[in-house]
């Protein structure tokens, strides 16, 4: 049966909820891994997707990369450079081609490691070259850049993707009979989806699709705060996933990265990450690009968001929205059951009563496609619910089980800043229980702060949203977790260039309104945080710091860092430590930390390498042992950051994502170590 829901702001939601059905199988098996980046010019792929894509490079994975834009700036820079707009496009193709020989480690002479050209697509010719010896596949559309003015006033891509234009033409890259090519919005869009079926794709990268208004005020002059390209390079690359997900097609995995805004957020990628990436990018890719501010001298050593921004963005990477690390959990059978997003529909991998997983079970959607975020509850009777954020609307859905187990219906909770805008700067959600049992939602809002929603009772209808709870320049998702006496505490990442801290809020008794805590220690991550509870009711505090600020000159290692309760409900020591006494084996996103059967907090974090790297305490209520690097299933890589749970015997049973689009498991054995990796399921 249907369960109910209360209030005004619910009645609306309700209407629309999808009948109650159970789930199915889904029914196209997972192809090897192969990634698709969309992008609109021949460096952001280097700048903003790095070092994802050396990683997967160095692996061996198949890589295509689609440039949309010739990214030919605008005539006037050009003309001081004694440029052509074709001869800077060519330009900054060799630069691009140059950065992936790098990243192969291929030696490559004038680019003649590479071979191709004119390729036909469809209705359409593009420029396709292949690195020899490798699966590394360039793309170039040779679209107007956004900044030429000379091509009616500017913005081409935006103006197809709008309609403004019914189409647009390319530069002229060859007096072969072929250029230009001529695209409109539905053509262009078949191209990709194109190139998204013939590279067998399992994860395809864009850019941000919706820059955060609160970020990049150093740059006034950009109205949407991101270059107006990456905007519609990311609109038109979700659209194409979107047209080419069917039931027939493998699933997809879709992540985005941020963008020029990065460079307001704390650096986050280690010295030595640091250090290959302006390799790549100033060593490589930088000589055949004369119209970078520094031109043909020598590039900047320090960031300055006003002035150095490329130097900035060297030493960050960032995901638009990244995965929970609560995404699995377990029934009131103990049996486990994880979920994850791919081609923006719900998949679920459900353990058997032999703790052999089954799956994957496809949910649909709420009528959207859903962002990569999902996390999962169990409200009071034992029911799961999965809550997430569609990608079109930013409206908050769930996901919840009518009968345990049986039936599944989607239904929406709205958001606190309606508007197709403002909802899309809403965070994915966060979950936790209250002391009766109510379910209690949490989200980033459009103003930076925190919102809030909660069952009105045990297993019913939702409140409508609390508009907020205070705070300010928060990023992601904030972390929620219930307290052994049953209170919700709440912690959120506000992360700005110069300082970084943690936010908390407590309830001071179950299910009462929520304080803030003016005296919370003063920390500087450069991820989300995560809480896990101690053996003894103390909670821990685990989030991702460097131990320098500037990783272009500094050795800047990355660590796990935790403060700690000195009490159970009590106050939080002043100083954090490093879990494992030491730095973590690099990386980025936030850790995933699980309270065993032993009594140890078990942590795990993605590593520089793109596999997990785990820690656990030596002894409950106790410090940390040294990392142990248990690499990724497949090439070694995932997507995204771990998650994990514990089982029905207190084992910690570590979920992640593989390139490939399946879901993998690595279950910990009972002196502690961990199994393997496991493709969970079927496909």
């Amino acid at each position: 049966m249907r369960r109910a829901r209360t209030g005004a702001a619910l009645a609306t939601a309700m209407t629309m909820a999808v009948p109650v059905w159970l789930a199915q199988p889904a029914e196209a098996a997972q192809p090897r891994a192969s990634i698709v980046q969309i992008v609109a010019h021949e460096d952001d792929d280097v700048l903003f997707m790095n070092p994802d894509l050396a990683n997967g490079i160095k692996a061996g994975v198949p890589i295509t990369t689609v440039y949309l834009t010739a990214g030919e700036n605008n005539s006037a820079a050009r003309a001081g450079a004694g440029l052509t707009d074709v001869g800077y496009a060519k330009a900054r193709q060799d630069g691009a081609k140059a950065a992936y020989a790098q990243m192969a480690g291929v030696s490559c002479p004038d680019n003649s490691c590479w071979s191709g050209g004119d390729l036909p697509v469809g209705q359409n010719v593009v420029e396709h070259y292949r690195l020899n010896g490798a699966d590394v596949h360039l793309y170039f559309l040779d679209l107007p850049d956004g900044g030429e003015d000379s091509y009616q006033g500017g913005g081409a891509l935006r103006r197809i993707w709008t309609g403004s234009s019914q189409s647009v033409d390319t530069l002229t890259m060859s007096d072969n009979g072929s250029w230009p090519q001529h695209y409109s919005r539905s053509g262009l869009l078949d191209v990709l989806t194109a190139l998204i079926g013939t590279s067998g794709a399992t994860l395809v990268r864009v850019q941000d699709p919706a820059p955060d208004p609160l970020l990049l005020g150093e740059l006034p002059d950009l109205p949407e705060h991101d270059n107006p390209d990456h905007v519609s390079a990311a609109l038109f690359g979700d659209e194409a996933v979107r047209r080419y997900a069917t039931p027939q097609t493998p699933r997809v995995v879709l992540d985005h990265y941020r963008d020029y805004n990065i460079q307001d957020t704390p650096a986050n990628l280690s010295g030595a990450a640091t250090a290959e990436k302006v390799t790549t990018f100033e060593g490589a890719y930088a000589p055949d690009d004369v119209l970078l501010p520094w031109g043909t001298g020598t590039p900047p050593t320090t960031c300055d968001p006003a002035t150095r921004y490329y130097q900035c963005w060297e030493s960050r990477e960032q995901f638009r929205t990244p995965r929970s690390t609560q995404s699995v959990t377990s029934d009131p059978n103990g049996r486990l059951h994880a979920f994850a997003v791919e081609s923006g529909s719900l998949y679920e991998w459900a353990e058997d009563a032999d703790k052999v997983w089954q799956g994957p079970f496809a949910h649909g959607n709420q009528g959207g496609p859903l962002t990569a975020a999902v996390t999962v509850g169990r409200d009071q009777d034992g029911r799961l619910e999965v809550f997430g954020q569609r990608a079109d609307t930013g409206e908050i859905v769930s996901n919840y089980q009518s009968t345990a187990p049986g039936g599944w219906s989607w239904g929406s909770l709205g958001s606190p800043n309606p508007g197709p805008g403002d909802a899309l700067q809403v965070s994915a959600p966060t979950v936790a229980s209250n002391g009766d049992g109510r379910l209690q939602v949490f989200v980033r809002n459009r103003g930076g702060g925190i919102s809030s929603t909660w069952q009105t009772s045990p297993n019913g209808g939702w409140s409508g949203w609390l508009a907020d709870l205070g705070g300010s320049g928060i990023q992601e998702a904030p972390a929620a977790f219930t307290t052994r006496d049953g209170r919700i505490e709440l912690f959120a990442w506000a992360p700005t260039t110069s300082t970084a801290s943690v936010l908390h809020w407590f309830q001071p008794a179950p299910n009462q309104s929520f304080q803030r805590d003016g005296d919370f220690p003063f920390v500087a991550p450069t991820s989300a945080p995560t809480v896990a509870m101690d053996l003894d009711g103390r909670l821990e505090l685990l989030y991702r710091q460097l131990d320098g600020q500037e990783p272009l000159t500094q050795t800047a290692n990355s660590s796990t860092m935790t403060l700690w309760q000195t009490s159970t409900g009590g106050g939080w020591t002043r100083a954090a430590g490093a879990l494992g006494g030491g730095p973590d084996q690099g990386g980025i996103g936030a850790p995933a930390a699980v309270t065993a059967g032993d009594g140890r907090i078990v942590a795990a974090v993605r590593n520089r390498g793109g596999g997990v790297s785990v820690t656990r305490q030596a002894s409950p209520n106790s410090a940390f042992g040294g990392w142990t690097d248990l690499g990724g299933p497949g090439v070694g890589i995932i997507a995204g950051v771990p998650a994990a749970s514990v089982d029905r015997n207190g084992l910690t049973d570590l979920v992640v994502i593989g390139l490939d689009g399946r879901l993998y498991d690595n279950r910990q054995r009972t002196d502690g170590s961990f199994a393997g990796w496991k493709a969970m399921g079927t496909s």
